[in-house]
């Protein structure tokens, strides 16, 4: 069975989410004062980058523990900016918008993975 372009599209929309995000990160790391030790931050980032990228590769590959994994941080991280709201880190009014953009998007791509096209993709056998 081929991929199903919601597939595509929800693999796409991720990807472009950790980039969204990459650079919303390195404004607010520049806007910041005092700034975190830049080896600290760069080795944070890659371990949390690293790993999202290596959960998109899963799903995009047709793991169905990764999509059900997505599920679980997306609705963990829209729950906590429900209750916490907006955090105080953001300084800059680009990282509010990157926030709203990566929660919606989120919230496309978790759609668009558990649609009936996809839910058959995940549990074939030849996934």
């Amino acid at each position: 069975m081929t991929q199903p372009k919601n597939v595509k599209f929800a693999v796409f929309i991720y990807f472009a989410v950790i980039i969204l995000s990459f650079i919303g990160g390195i404004t607010n790391y520049i806007a910041v004062e005092p700034r975190p030790s830049l080896f600290s931050t760069l080795l944070v980032w890659f371990v949390f980058y690293g790993l999202f990228i290596a959960l998109g590769c899963a799903i995009q590959t047709g793991k169905n523990w990764a999509r059900h994994l997505n599920a679980v941080i997306t609705l963990v991280s829209l729950a906590s900016v429900f209750m916490a709201g907006v955090s105080q880190m953001l300084v800059t009014g680009f990282s509010n918008v990157v926030l709203l953009i990566n929660n919606f998007a989120s919230v496309a791509v978790l759609v668009l993975l558990y649609t009936r096209s996809a839910n058959e993709w995940f549990t074939s056998e030849n996934a």
